[in-house]
């Protein structure tokens, strides 16, 4: 590990960690900046994940560049950086399992079962053995220095290979499902689909098509940096990972927030992106858009909010008005003196009452004769109404 600092020389390695460093800062402090401009709310397993993994790139950044240029004692760069993996590889898993359930759809419960505990597990293993390696080849005693340097060159590989290798199951699960929705997508619509419809299909197809194009680029970045990493440049290997993996954070934060949109949620800024769909495996999947047989995009919460108002609205309709209860109470002998009184009324255009019981919209008034030979203009009133014209006229009758 004395090959792993900056010798005076300003040559290739140097000039790596300078750019990849510099964009990776510079990546970071953006996306920082769009989570908190962007979050209505803040907590859920996606905020916090995508938050605590891109500031993980700080530290791992600052650690490197500490331990490269020999700015402070090697231990503080060394702590400093490790903590930065930590968070910025496990967390950039964790962010794309927060949304993998919407691509997924209802019934794959056990999917993301599996998915959560194979990071958990990755994360427990791979990031103890290596922290634990890395520290004994720089301050073990002299006798066990060199095996623990030696062991670290076989689990630096190891560990990052595992890693890819969980970012390539979780990438192709997106690829898979993606695909499948895409397909559907792209089947021939009928001609009753609206115009609506139409443009949400489409947008639809789009989301989608960008989530598969960012999970190629994840795969071809994970090749890459394995291929740095076997042919033994350590420190380009480094820093050219805190450059991938600020740029596969920024490309997630900008197509997995539009999953929101397309499965359902208009202004996905007025709710809490992270709160919508944290989809864990505590969470409910039947708000979660799905193919139907008809290759249409379907979320499951708005068939659960319509039916649920379908069943408040026959509730409501179910129980009597207020006004029900009062024409109950009422003698039987109202509704029968308010159309004597109608009939009265229509012959003597003259009375006051008679006015207010007609109003100014009635057209039976501005027409002689019987009001039953024109049924077309006749506003059919309400019992209430029809009450309220009695009490009208008994304080005119008391007047």
């Amino acid at each position: 590990m004395t090959d792993s600092y900056y010798t005076g020389k300003f040559d290739t390695t140097t000039i790596i960690v300078t750019i990849t460093s510099a964009l990776s800062l510079y990546n970071a402090l953006e996306l920082i900046l769009l989570i908190f401009t962007t979050f209505a709310v803040y907590r859920g397993l996606y905020f916090w994940s995508l938050l605590v993994a891109t500031t993980g790139l700080v530290p791992y950044i600052v650690g490197l560049i500490l331990l490269y240029f020999r700015v402070t004692a090697s231990v503080v760069g060394l702590v400093i950086n490790n903590y930065g993996w930590w968070t910025a590889i496990t967390g950039q898993s964790v962010v794309l399992y927060s949304r993998l359930g919407i691509v997924l759809g209802k019934g794959n419960d056990r999917i993301l079962k599996y998915v959560k505990w194979m990071i958990i597990i990755d994360a427990i293993c791979f990031h103890t053995t290596t922290t634990v390696v890395v520290f004994g080849s720089y301050y073990a005693s002299p006798p066990a220095q060199a095996p623990f340097s030696r062991a670290y060159t076989y689990v630096e590989k190891i560990q990052m290979t595992g890693f890819c290798i969980q970012e390539f199951i979780i990438s192709g699960i997106y690829l898979w499902k993606t695909m499948d929705i895409v397909k559907a997508q792209t089947q021939p619509a009928a001609s009753s689909i609206n115009t609506s419809e139409q443009k949400k299909k489409r947008r639809v197809h789009r989301v989608m098509t960008q989530l598969f194009v960012i999970n190629i680029v994840i795969i071809c970045l994970d090749i890459a940096l394995l291929v740095i990493e076997y042919k033994n440049l350590h420190i380009p290997e480094i820093a050219f990972k805190g450059f991938c993996y600020s740029v596969k954070l920024k490309l997630e934060f900008a197509v997995l927030s539009k999953l929101v949109e397309v499965a359902g949620i208009k202004n996905p800024r007025t709710l809490s992106l992270s709160n919508t769909f944290d989809l864990t495996s505590n969470d409910r999947t039947d708000s979660l858009p799905t193919v139907n047989g008809n290759g249409d995009f379907v979320d499951q919460s708005y068939r659960s909010a319509n039916s649920k108002l379908r069943g408040l609205s026959a509730a409501e309709s179910s129980s009597p008005p207020e006004w029900m209860d009062d024409l109950k109470k009422s003698s039987s002998r109202h509704v029968d003196d308010v159309e004597i009184d109608a009939e009265k009324g229509r012959q003597q255009s003259s009375s006051s009452f008679d006015a207010i019981e007609r109003g100014q919209g009635n057209i039976s008034a501005l027409v002689p004769g019987n009001v039953s030979e024109y049924p077309h203009h006749r506003r059919v009133r309400r019992e209430s109404e029809l009450l309220y014209a009695d009490a009208i006229r008994e304080m005119a009758r008391k007047g």
